[in-house]
């Protein structure tokens, strides 16, 4: 770790190795240089020492027994100085080098002593003369030490200085011409011996630096290219993976499907299921975008909890996700997947310490039965998505050859929807609202009516989905709310004027204009009681209270009445009922259908109806078709309603002619 720290920390040019690490190297490079040579040179020494015995048994008839008792000793001595090594080399990981290069210099030096004493054991001896040949072996013992001491000079010195200075000592002592030469030569020789012994010693540690270098060189290359090859596969994982979510991005998810489109047969289709999440937006507005990512993360869980193995989830940008799954069997098994997910996602879910109801709206296409291509087969999955929306909530479409045709007749409905409003061609027509007791007329509803040139009659879903696809929410309602301040001023001049009007706004006409602002300015100038105004809310304006809440106030503090649309149908709870002061609370038509034979819906009914009374807020019942309903309703305790047993959808001129033929019936 500490070289690879040097390396990193280098600079350009500079040497790798430094200091201490410089140091640390060469003495590693040292031991294990000794290691290499192995038993070998024992194994010399040793055959040595016993070849002194035997020539010396020849040459002087063995008269001195210390000279066999040398040899046994150093026989000994390379054998401690051999197990030593082994020792050392098996823990060489345990000691620091310059520990094991200490211990093997301790050996040679005793090694190198013990030689030294080889010639005071012979008696008389004459180095120069008949003893000449323990010259040669002494001085050739420590040559191969020195030899041997390539990785170490001083191994090799502390082995061979100690005989050649013996050598050299009793060769001056002699005195003879030729005790002289020899004591030259050895001087000489041993110099030499010295010279190459440290230059070798040197040019090994050189070496061993250069080879740890490049080692240490290589690698930092390696260790470089495996970063750079992990954060190339992390930028690769990132590039097509959403951060939020963990799941797949667009990117990888459009190359996905374009590999499993190629294998989409009619046999084995490929299903692509686009689905976004129901006021997303409000859970941004109301609980914060903290709320939001944790709303987006639990929806991706839970979508890849439950998908098949074989499917493969994208979440394409804000709470839009989209489904791969290949190899189905056709619409049915497509569908019920798309159900399957539906149920797994809109389970509720704890957010800002609350529990909150998810909903989810998913399209559905199949390849190539619908589409063989992916902006097509996208493109289908829009257009079932959009109708799913339409449809209400938690709801799967699956594309059909009309949606087509609808799509084609929404753009021709948009394109010319601004033109209309400002020619007048757009409409409001008015449904009465009247007290179930006595059919006397209490109200009426603005309701959209266009009469397109082309197209025919317009539904009133129809026109409002264009009014939010052009953003022309301020236009339709300024538009709606002149056409009933003129009728209140008719009503008004007939005679009526306890009759209210009530005109619908959403969650999307007060994120798009003032509202309060806009319509006090125009039943002031239309000289209009706002107390004969009603407002109807869609819950989804409502459950905004934290967001409208002070354009909802203005509009309370203005005089205009308040009404709550489609009541029972979402998740409205009694806290937002408390926030803002509601007049009103309309039942929607889906409780009042089929009344008379469901105890269920009898029951919710007259719930709501006391809970209206509880809080001091008129109920009034929407879709009241027949007289049998109106008797039930009646018993249940409501005193208000509209439907088609009274009346559709009229005209201002027709609504009153429709009030004097009450009155002329009364």
């Amino acid at each position: 770790m500490i070289l690879r720290s040097s390396v990193d920390n280098a600079q350009p040019g500079a040497p790798l190795l430094q200091g201490e690490n410089r140091k640390d190297a060469i003495r590693r490079a040292q031991v294990q240089g000794i290691f290499d040579y192995g038993v070998f040179p024992f194994f010399l020494n040793g055959i040595i020492s016993l070849s002194v015995s035997l020539i010396y048994y020849l040459a002087d008839h063995g008269t001195s027994p210390m000279v066999y008792i040398w040899s046994v000793l150093n026989v000994t001595m390379l054998i401690g100085r051999l197990v030593l090594q082994i020792w050392l080399e098996r823990d060489k990981e345990l000691h620091p080098p310059e520990k094991i290069l200490n211990f093997l210099i301790s050996g040679a030096f005793l090694g190198g002593i013990l030689w030294a004493f080889l010639p005071l054991q012979v008696p008389g001896v004459e180095l120069a003369g008949r003893h000449t040949y323990l010259t040669l072996i002494i001085v050739g013992v420590a040559a191969g030490g020195l030899v041997r001491g390539v990785p170490n000079s001083a191994i090799a010195i502390a082995f061979s200085l100690p005989p050649v200075i013996s050598v050299a000592g009793l060769l001056m002592a002699e005195g003879t011409l030729m005790a002289n030469v020899l004591y030259v030569n050895v001087a000489l020789y041993a110099v030499m011996l010295y010279r190459a012994c440290k230059l070798g010693a040197d040019n090994f540690c050189e070496n061993a630096v250069m080879k740890q270098e490049a080692t240490l060189l290589a690698q930092s290359l390696q260790e470089a290219n495996r970063d750079i090859s992990e954060t190339n596969r992390a930028l690769e994982v990132l590039a097509k993976t959403d951060p939020l979510t963990g799941l797949a991005n667009r990117a990888k998810f459009n190359s996905e499907l374009d590999r499993a489109l190629a294998a989409a047969t009619f046999e084995k289709c490929l299903a692509l299921l686009v689905f976004d999440l129901d006021r997303f937006k409000v859970v941004n507005d109301t609980l914060g975008h903290a709320a939001g990512d944790a709303l987006l993360v639990g929806v991706a869980s839970r979508l890849a909890e439950a998908l098949p193995e074989r499917a493969f989830a994208a979440r394409l940008g804000g709470d839009e996700f989209a489904v791969i799954c290949p190899a189905l069997s056709g619409a049915e098994e497509a569908v019920a997947l798309a159900e399957h997910c539906l149920a797994m996602i809109c389970r509720p879910i704890l957010l800002a310490d609350r529990q909150y109801g998810i909903e989810a709206s998913i399209g559905i296409a199949l390849a190539p039965n619908h589409a063989r291509t992916a902006d097509d087969l996208f493109a289908c999955a829009d257009r079932a998505l959009y109708r799913a929306k339409g449809a209400g909530r938690r709801c799967a479409m699956i594309f059909s050859r009309d949606m087509r045709e609808k799509e084609e007749r929404q753009a021709r409905i948009e394109l010319d929807l601004q033109d209309a409003l400002e020619a007048g061609a757009v409409e409001a027509w008015f449904q009465p609202q009247v007290r179930l007791s006595d059919g006397k007329l209490i109200g009426v509803e603005a309701l959209v009516r266009w009469n397109h040139p082309v197209l025919g009659p317009l539904q009133a879903r129809e026109i409002i989905e264009a009014v939010q696809a052009r953003r022309l929410h301020g236009l339709l309602a300024a538009h709606m709310t002149e056409k009933a301040c003129a009728l209140l001023q008719r009503l008004r001049a007939a005679g009526h004027t306890d009759v209210h009007v009530s005109v619908n706004l959403s969650a999307e006409d007060f994120r798009h204009y003032n509202v309060p602002k806009a319509l006090g300015t125009i039943v002031e100038e239309h000289g209009v009681d706002p107390a004969l105004f009603e407002i109807e809310l869609t819950e989804e304006a409502l459950l905004d209270v934290e967001l409208h809440g002070a354009d909802l106030a203005a509009l309370e503090r203005q005089g205009f009445r308040l009404a709550l649309d489609d009541f029972g149908m979402g998740s409205t709870s009694l806290s937002y009922l408390r926030s803002i002061r509601i007049d009103r609370l309309k039942i929607d038509r889906d409780f009042v259908s089929g009344i008379s034979d469901s105890r269920h819906n009898q029951a919710l009914v007259t719930a709501m109806v006391a809970l209206g009374r509880m809080l001091d807020i008129d109920i009034l019942v929407e879709g009241v078709e027949t007289e049998e309903d109106r008797i039930i309703l009646r018993a249940l305790g409501c005193e208000t309603a509209q439907g088609w047993l009274y009346a559709k959808a009229m005209s201002p001129d027709m609504v009153l002619d429709w009030i004097t033929g009450q009155h002329k019936a009364a």
